[in-house]
């Protein structure tokens, strides 16, 4: 790979607080050519590391915490729960990726 910040050709960014990244693909073993769009169809399970960053969208936390996420399917497990306690409760990463708002994250 090439260095573009050394050469200074360095792409503007193609991501802001609330939109997602057009060119980011998830990267493991077998494929890459997953995007924001297959991150967010989970996002309590693919929002961490660099897609926590390219897929805000996707990951809720620049739209505050969900409303449709319960912990355990439990109803009254939501964010609010969590706001409850959240110095324990937002260790979760799972937790803090759908309550983003809540553990100020």
């Amino acid at each position: 790979r090439y260095c573009p910040a050394t050469c200074g050709t360095c792409p503007e960014s193609t991501t802001d607080e609330c939109n997602d990244s057009t060119s980011y693909q998830w990267k493991n073993r077998k494929r890459t050519d997953r995007g924001c769009d297959w991150v967010g169809k989970r996002p309590s399970a693919r929002c961490e590391g660099d897609a926590l960053t390219e897929c805000p969208a996707s990951c809720t936390c620049c739209n505050g915490d969900s409303t449709t996420w319960f912990q355990k399917k439990n109803p009254s497990r939501d964010c609010e729960w969590v706001s409850e306690d959240p110095v324990n409760r937002c260790k979760s990463q799972k937790i803090k990726t759908q309550c983003c708002a809540t553990c100020d994250y």
